[in-house]
Parts: C-alpha cells; sequence; structure tokens
C-alpha cells in the first residue's frame, strides 16, 4: 500500500496516537508519527514539512493540542494546502471545547497574548542573538492570525471522538481513506487483536486464518498473545518466533515474546535477548525500554543501567510517566529530590501506580496521613473498573503505608 496517514497529537495523548498507529500498521497502512519517523538527532521541524506530502492526517484534537506551538505548526502546514486539506483530514476531538464563539475566541486570546509576551521580551534584547526564538515568535504570530478561522471551519465538518473511532474499527477513516478491496480482509485483524477474551480471541484468529488462507506475522502474534494470556507459555513461544521469523522488526512480538520468558520462565536473560531485539527493531518502542529497565532494576540488580534506560525513553519522550514513575522508584531510597521530581511529573499525569507509590512515600517517609489519603482517594476516583478498589479501602485505614 501507497496510502501515507500522518498522525498530528500532543505528547499528553500519546497513548491515543500509539493506539491508533499500532492498529492501522496491523493491517499495512503506512503511518508517519513523529516517534516513529524522527530518528535520535534529526530534524523535528523538517518531519513537520512532510505533512503536506501525506495524503490524509488524523489530527488528534484537545485542549493542549490547541496550545502547543508544534502542533499548530503541524495544522499551519495543512492549511498551505487549503484547496485539499478538508478532504485529506480526519478530525478527533478528545476534550476540545469550540463549537461556541466565546470558546473559539478563548483560544485567540491565549494565542495574542503569548505572541505579546514573547514580543516584549525579544524587543528588549539584540535581535542577533535570538534568532530561534524569532522564528518561533513567527510561526505563533501566523497560529494566532488563523487559529480563529481554523477552528470555525472544524465545527462544521464531522469529528468524530477516539471512542467512536475505535468502537467502529476506524470506518470513518478507511471510507476516507478508500481502501482497496483486496485489503478488506486485513480490517478483521483490529477487532480480532483488541479482543480481550483469549479464548475468543485464539477462536477468531483461527478462523480468519482457516477463512482466507492467510497467515503473516501479525496473525501469529495476535495467536501468541492469546495463548500467553491462557498461561499456554510453550504455545506462546512457539507463534511469537513464528511472527519474528515472517519479519524480524515486528516489535511487538519481540516484546511479548520477552513478558512470556520473564513471567512465565523466569529465563531473565531470553527475556533481556527478546527486549534488546525489539528495541533494535524500533528504538524509539517504549513498552520494550521500559520492560529492559524493570529487567535490569529487579532481576539483574543493575541500577545504573535501568535508570540510564529509562532516561534514554525521556530523551525522546520528556513526560513519559511510566519512565518517570521507574525513575521515582529507583530515586525514593537514593536520591529525595530526583524522587520528588520524576514522582510529580508522573503523578500530574494521573498514573495510578505513582499516585500509589507518592501516598505511600507521603504516609511512611513524611507522616502526612492526613494527604496520603487523599491521594489514594483519588487513585479511586481514577480507577473506573474498580481494580484497587479492595487494596485502597485497607491502606485508607492503616497509618504504616
Amino acid at each position: 500500500m501507497d496510502h501515507d496517514i500522518f498522525i498530528s497529537y500532543s505528547w499528553n495523548n500519546k497513548d491515543i496516537a500509539d493506539k491508533i498507529y499500532s492498529e492501522l500498521t496491523l493491517i499495512g497502512l503506512k503511518i508517519l508519527k513523529d516517534n516513529h519517523e524522527v530518528k535520535y538527532k534529526d530534524s523535528l521541524k523538517d518531519f513537520m514539512f512532510k505533512i503536506r506530502d501525506s495524503k490524509y492526517s488524523i489530527l488528534l484534537i484537545s485542549k493542549d493540542y490547541l496550545k502547543s506551538v508544534n502542533c499548530m505548526f503541524e495544522v499551519m502546514q495543512l492549511l498551505k494546502d487549503e484547496k485539499s486539506i478538508w478532504n485529506k483530514i480526519l478530525p478527533i476531538n478528545i476534550d476540545a471545547k469550540y463549537y461556541d464563539i466565546i470558546d473559539r475566541i478563548e483560544y485567540v486570546k491565549y494565542w495574542q497574548e503569548k505572541d505579546k509576551v514573547i514580543s516584549q521580551s525579544i524587543a528588549d534584547i539584540d535581535i542577533t542573538n535570538a534568532i530561534s526564538s524569532l522564528e518561533e515568535l513567527k510561526n505563533i504570530k501566523i497560529i494566532t492570525q488563523n487559529i480563529d478561522s481554523f477552528l470555525t471551519k472544524l465545527k462544521d465538518i464531522l469529528v468524530i471522538t477516539p471512542s467512536k473511532l475505535f468502537s467502529n474499527s476506524y470506518k470513518e477513516l478507511l471510507d476516507k481513506v478508500k481502501i482497496q478491496p483486496d485489503d478488506e480482509k486485513l480490517l478483521q485483524l483490529i477487532p480480532i487483536e483488541i479482543e480481550k477474551n483469549p479464548n475468543k480471541k485464539l477462536s477468531k484468529i483461527n478462523k480468519f486464518i482457516k477463512t482466507y488462507k492467510f497467515e503473516n506475522s501479525f496473525c501469529y502474534g495476535i495467536k501468541a498473545t492469546a495463548y500467553k494470556d491462557l498461561k499456554q507459555k510453550e504455545k506462546a513461544v512457539e507463534n511469537y518466533k513464528k511472527a519474528i521469523e515472517l519479519n524480524n522488526l515486528n516489535v511487538s512480538a519481540w516484546n511479548n515474546l520477552g513478558q512470556v520468558y520473564e513471567i512465565q520462565y523466569c529465563n531473565y536473560d531470553e527475556a533481556k535477548y527478546a527486549y534488546e531485539n525489539a528495541i533494535l527493531a524500533d528504538p524509539f518502542a517504549e513498552m520494550p525500554l521500559l520492560n529492559l529497565g524493570v529487567l535490569y532494576k529487579n532481576h539483574f540488580k543493575n541500577i545504573d543501567k535501568a535508570i540510564e534506560i529509562n532516561e534514554s525513553i525521556l530523551k525522546f519522550d520528556a513526560n513519559n510517566y511510566k519512565a518517570h514513575s521507574n525513575l521515582a522508584s529507583i530515586y525514593r531510597l537514593k536520591d529525595k529530590s530526583k524522587f520528588i521530581k520524576h514522582v510529580q511529573i508522573s503523578v500530574n499525569q494521573n498514573y495510578i501506580p505513582a499516585i500509589l507509590m507518592y501516598a505511600n512515600y507521603l504516609k511512611v517517609d513524611k507522616g502526612n496521613i492526613e494527604l496520603g489519603n487523599e491521594y489514594y482517594l483519588k487513585v479511586n476516583e481514577l480507577d473506573k473498573e474498580g481494580y484497587y478498589k479492595e487494596m485502597i479501602e485497607i491502606l485508607l485505614k492503616s497509618n504504616k503505608g
């Protein structure tokens, strides 16, 4: 396939962007997404100019998105192609309000104020010492001039939510892309891949393979994951290895193979080998890096290496809440200032394991029972499925944790 789909998103919505990326690449679509396409030390700005050359663009619209210079710079690149832009984009609204004129004016005010503050600051210095800042100011002025017209147009076209996009198996997007009939069977892999019941997943993928006489790396990866969830580790390993044999760059297969070796076999050397191969396939793949860091910390007792790996994630994803949480757990007994720094970044993004760690720190280390319990109650608010409910009830009654 030669369809190029660019995903434009705020890093605060990275989880949604990652989900779209992984599920659409599953059916063979070529997706452009910054941390998957931009190699270390490459120019992100040069990459963003590729947006205009992409055939389609997914815009993950959120409050953060509409206040981000990088995100709105991406939009400005699209607006340069005014005649065809609205035929090539699929906006997905996460939490932004722009249907009412008052809401749109608030964004205009935001960018006007940003323009004003930076312009006044630059006026006090020699402009030859602030060439990069002048370039950013130029972009901000362009955004300020165009934000209202962009939002006004946006309110008049079909905008869907992430939940609708996922529940409809990307129908709205794929209708726009006009996926070829020969590839339609691949669409069935998406709902199979996200099926939570492992027995149903296994039944569906076997039926798919039998019906279409079609097998690829992703098919075996789906089968392997079903076996992994069923705790049938031998079959899981067998199918992950088959997936890797068909596509040595299948990051998910390598990473999940590492999980089987680590958790179900307790074979840490094989787990390390699998995670490292996942990282070789994609140096910006978050999960194998996180898993490798945990492996070094918990099983190889190599704390320095664990820190190095988690810090490498922050080089391309500075707000990665899982990496910050992992670093916080390391620094809690080593360096209190670094612990506070990392745990608060993660807590501010509502990452439950980090909130639990911080609540425990407040009660045990600082003796602040009341504040610690407030954070435990916050977990209850965030835990929609009630996974932590019983544990929180016990912790709230305890003065020791």
